[in-house]
């Protein structure tokens, strides 16, 4: 059975080679650009280097992620740096941009490419287009189950790359537009502000819905180290770390416990405890197995728990006193769940009055603490200073390669050869071999020499001696013999050896048709016939049933769902995802289109018209006509969104039912609920098949700038309505009819 790759994070090169000591059998990270984790320290182009170089010396291999949008002025920038990685011998890169990723596989046919969670690929439609398109691997959503897993490997032959422990995203990968539009960082360029993990208020109509809990998109951590057994079985290919922006602690200590279950079956509540202390917000087993929501969310508390070690038992005079019921050490961090949350690191311990290093389950201790703490309060250990410095003490030399030796005398000649099974170095001295005059040298002593590697990161596995009884051989001849052959092995590891080609790509235009037209998408059966009765713009209707009354009416197009679980596409409908990809569709702004490539790409896979990003200001905008043109020598046939509340993200959790149906089949979403932030801004929050949609709190409305956005190429406007009544439709439709003229 083929063996599951370990696959663990680094944000620098120390984090990378804790990763390495402690197991893994692959490396993600990123350079300075193009990483969908801007924020994390990443690594310079030296740094790429040493670690590319680093991870091969272990027969590791090394994944570099350009997992952002990337914008027509970044292109040549974007390809030269995957030409810098490629060169360097990276051995797969991490995409979520569809049309780069054409562009890549054109210009570097050789090159591996992996596509991003971030594409959301949620089904089996999904995987054979991307297997068509040069993939070997999908990193699938982390909203798809094992049952589907399952299928995936039965039916498509793409390697399968599933997370297995660390954050979650509340939304579905890839589709949240959150923090773009609340705070100006686009979580598709890695700049997400995680706000999911702030504090919300929900509301039903005017009324507040009073919960204990604040954090209602804020999700735990996930944690299958129990199930890996299962994704075994069904031949996932990698298993996903997540925490490129955690510690080196965290990334060594859950890389080790992940390795000691896939080597040995073996994990401990031990285990279990320590992994919660390097980091974690609550365990859950997220949507591989379909459980509900409650089971999901952490709405107590959005960053990193620890464990529980005790609980105050008095506070006088600025000391808190605790009773334990786990350890602590000078040196720990500590945190006090109450109102006004208090934490501190514990820099003096005192027990009976006396100042201690540490302290045992059951004491009594004191801590300095300048913020009253309630009697009653829950202390939880978040950093276990002793853990900590075990992780760093025994992640230094602890992986070895395993080599085979043969050291064999031949007619006076000396020859040394050592091999890593795909790697074989030989040595031949001559004049190195003399006559014993007294004591001769024996098999012993060679093989003494030989295996005295020190720090070395090879060990012998084997190692073969065959020499006459009556020779002499200076040691010194040995020890050179060894490091000089060493080196030679450790140059074929780190030796770029991927089959290297770059191409001219040639650009050929798609013959696209333009069209002008103005759509409205629609909610319900009033809307859509006041706009066919009224007016001669057309719609996009998401409701199946109301479809079918009106699918003859040329002017009524189906708009597909965004999650499609379903494996089903039809031509003449506006899509949302890779799966639904056929020809005569047309690509929403989902698909998280910002530059011209994307979209020659789309018109040449069948797509009749492209909906662009939302990220997209008119200045981009007019870039990437302008780009397009001169490229394909044809103009592009575009969509923009015009008006309407934006989904800012769908997510297979939903909250009311949760919170307010307790978890019983419900139909709250047709109410009027709002998520309320702290700034009171009041979120819509809706349904699409039981998907959770939370709708921006404002209108995009740019009806007074479709004359910039005609002058600029765009041909086609969508107007997106919510639960807009005919009068309010009315305003809408004036202020179109006053660009009238225009269109």
């Amino acid at each position: 059975m083929k063996k599951t790759e370990l696959l663990s994070p680094a944000g620098n090169l120390e984090t990378l080679m804790v990763a390495v000591q402690n197991g893994a059998d692959a490396i993600y990270m990123a350079g300075k650009k193009f990483g969908a984790r801007a924020f994390s320290e990443n690594f310079n182009d030296d740094e790429i280097i040493e670690a590319i170089n680093y991870c091969h010396l272990y027969g590791v291999k090394i994944y570099i992620t350009i997992n952002t949008i990337v914008y027509d002025d970044e292109v040549e920038d974007f390809i030269n740096y995957v030409d810098f990685i490629y060169k360097n011998g990276v051995d797969a890169v991490i995409i979520q941009d569809l049309g780069m990723a054409d562009l890549i596989h054109k210009t570097f046919p050789n090159l591996e490419m992996h596509a991003s969670t971030q594409m959301n690929v949620h089904n089996i439609n999904g995987l054979k287009f991307l297997k068509k398109m040069g993939f070997k691997r999908v990193v699938l959503a982390r909203e798809v189950p094992i049952e589907t897993i399952k299928k995936m490997k039965e039916e498509v032959d793409i390697e399968l790359e599933v997370f297995v422990h660390g954050a979650l995203c509340i939304s579905c990968s890839g589709e949240c537009y959150f923090s773009y539009f609340e705070c100006n960082r686009s979580g598709n360029r890695g700049k997400c502000a995680q706000v999911c993990r702030q504090p919300y208020t929900l509301l039903n109509g005017d009324k507040k819905v009073e919960l204990d809990d604040k954090y209602l998109l804020s999700p735990k951590d996930l944690c299958t180290i129990n199930n890996l057994d299962d994704l075994i079985k069904i031949g996932v290919d990698s298993f996903k770390i997540e925490g490129r922006m955690k510690s080196k602690e965290y990334v060594g200590l859950v890389t080790r416990c992940y390795r000691n279950k896939i080597n040995y079956d073996k994990v401990s509540d031990e285990d279990i405890t320590n992994m919660k202390k390097v980091f974690n917000r609550g365990f859950t087993l997220g949507n591989l197995y379909s459980k509900r929501a409650k089971e999901f969310i952490n709405g107590f508390r959005p960053n990193h728990l620890g464990v529980l070690i005790g609980e105050v038992i008095d506070y006088k005079k600025g000391k808190v006193k605790i009773k334990l019921s786990d350890y602590i050490n000078q040196g720990d961090a500590v945190r006090f769940i109450q109102n006004n949350e208090v934490g501190f690191y514990l820099n003096r311990i005192y027990k009976n009055d006396l100042l201690v290093n540490g302290a045992k389950k059951g004491e009594i201790v004191e801590f300095d603490s300048k913020e009253e703490i309630k009697k009653g309060t829950k202390v939880y250990k978040t950093i276990d200073i002793k853990l900590n410095n075990y992780i760093n003490e025994t992640s230094i030399n602890l992986r070895k390669v395993l080599i085979d030796g043969e050291f064999k005398v031949q007619n006076n000649k000396i020859i040394f050869t050592v091999t890593d099974k795909e790697n074989t170095e030989k040595i031949i001295l001559n004049d190195s071999v003399f006559k014993a005059k007294n004591k001769p040298t024996l098999e012993s002593d060679i093989k003494e020499k030989l295996n005295k590697l020190g720090n070395d990161i090879y060990v012998f596995n084997s190692l073969k001696i065959d020499i006459p009884s009556d020779i002499f051989i200076p040691m010194t001849t040995i020890n050179n013999l060894r490091r000089d052959i060493l080196k030679k092995l450790t140059d074929d590891r780190i030796r770029v050896k991927n089959n290297y080609q770059k191409n001219n790509v040639i650009l050929n235009k798609s013959g696209i048709k333009i069209t002008n037209d103005i759509f409205f998408e629609v909610q319900n059966k009033e809307q859509l016939e006041y706009i066919l009765d009224n007016t001669d713009y057309k719609c996009y209707v998401n409701n199946v049933v109301l479809y079918s009354q009106y699918k003859n009416n040329d002017r009524v197009i189906f708009k597909m769902p965004r999650i499609n679980n379903s494996n089903i596409k039809n031509e003449n409908t506006l899509i949302s995802e890779i799966g639904e990809i056929t020809k005569n569709t047309i690509t929403d702004t989902y698909f998280n289109v910002v530059n011209s490539y994307y979209v020659n790409f789309l018109y040449n896979k069948g797509v009749k018209k492209v909906t662009l990003s939302y990220e997209l200001t008119i200045e981009n905008i007019g870039n990437l006509i302008k780009n397009y043109k001169n490229k394909y020598n044809e103009e592009p046939n575009l969509e923009v969104v015009i008006y309407g509340k934006p989904e800012l993200m769908i997510s297979k959790y939903c909250l009311l039912n949760t919170y307010v149906n307790k978890e019983k089949v419900c139909n709250e979403c047709t109410k009027d609920y709002y998520l309320v932030d702290k700034y009171n801004k009041k979120f819509p929050i809706r349904s699409e098949i039981c998907y959770m949609k939370i709708l921006n709190y404002k209108d995009i409305n740019c009806l007074d700038k479709i004359d910039k956005l005609q002058s600029i190429g765009v041909t086609n406007y969508k107007i997106i309505l919510d639960r807009e009544n005919i009068e309010e439709i009315k305003l809408i439709i004036s202020a179109l009819k006053i660009k009238e003229n225009i269109l």
